[in-house]
C-alpha cells in the first residue's frame, strides 16, 4: 500500500485497523492511483529540471552572443523599463553596469542624453519611438567626446504583440573619420588636377603667343 495512503489510514482508523475485503480492494485501487500520481510528478519534475537547464543554457548562450557583437544593445520592456543590456552598451556610453537597472531607467536614459551634443534631437527621437513611431534608418548622433554613434530602434514582438523596444548603438567614429579623410583626399586630388589642367592650358596659350610672335618677326625681317 502507498506510504501516504497508509499514514492517512492509520491517522483515521488507528495503527492496526481491521478492514473488510471490499474496503481493502478499494484502498488498493486508491494506492495504485497514488503511485500513478507519484510517477507523473517525478516525470514532471525531471522534465521541468531539463527544461530549466536548457533555458539557462540558451540564455547564457544568447548573452555571450550579444556581448560579442559590435553594437551596444539596450532592451526596454512594455513599461519602458530596462530589461537587458550588453557589455558594448556599457563601453559606448561609459555607464557603470551596476547602475543600469530597471529602477534606474530614467537616470540611465538621462545619462545617455547628456553625453550627446544635440540633446534635444535625441530626446525627440526617443519620444517618437515611445509614441509608436519606428526609425527607418540609422540616425547618427555626435557625442561630447567627439564619437559618432549610429542609433536604431526595433519593436520587440512576442506572438505578434509589442512587448518592448530594442535599441542598438553602433560606434561609427572610425568609419566617419575614414570617410572624411577620403573626401578630403579626393578634394585635394581634384584641386591638384584642376591646377595642372589650368597650368597646361596656360602653357598651350603661351606657346601659341610665342609662335605668333615668331611669325610676326619673320614677316618684319622679310
Amino acid at each position: 500500500m502507498h506510504k501516504t495512503l497508509l499514514r492517512q489510514l492509520q491517522r483515521a482508523l488507528g495503527a492496526d485497523p481491521v478492514l473488510t475485503p471490499e474496503l481493502q480492494e478499494l484502498l488498493q485501487l486508491i494506492s495504485v492511483t497514488y503511485e500513478g500520481f507519484d510517477k507523473e510528478r517525478v516525470l514532471s519534475e525531471r522534465s521541468l529540471e531539463i527544461s530549466s537547464k536548457e533555458l539557462r543554457l540558451l540564455v547564457a548562450t544568447l548573452r555571450t552572443i550579444l556581448d560579442s557583437v559590435g553594437e551596444g544593445i539596450l532592451v526596454l520592456d512594455e513599461n519602458q523599463k530596462i530589461a537587458y543590456f550588453n557589455k558594448r552598451f556599457v563601453e559606448i556610453w561609459e555607464i557603470p553596469a551596476e547602475q543600469i537597472t530597471a529602477p534606474q531607467t530614467e537616470v540611465v536614459i538621462t545619462s545617455v542624453i547628456n553625453k550627446v551634443i544635440d540633446t534635444e534631437f535625441l530626446r525627440r527621437i526617443i519620444d517618437q519611438v515611445n509614441s509608436g513611431q519606428e526609425i527607418g534608418n540609422d540616425i547618427r548622433i555626435k557625442l561630447i567626446n567627439k564619437s559618432v554613434v549610429a542609433v536604431k530602434s526595433y519593436p520587440q514582438l512576442l506572438e505578434g504583440k509589442n512587448v518592448g523596444k530594442i535599441w542598438s548603438f553602433r560606434d561609427v567614429t572610425k568609419y566617419i573619420n575614414f570617410q572624411e579623410e577620403i573626401q578630403e583626399k579626393v578634394a585635394t586630388l581634384e584641386q591638384m588636377n584642376k591646377t595642372m589642367v589650368d597650368r597646361e592650358l596656360k602653357m598651350i596659350a603661351l606657346k601659341e603667343k610665342i609662335a605668333l610672335l615668331e611669325q610676326k618677326l619673320g614677316n618684319i625681317q622679310q
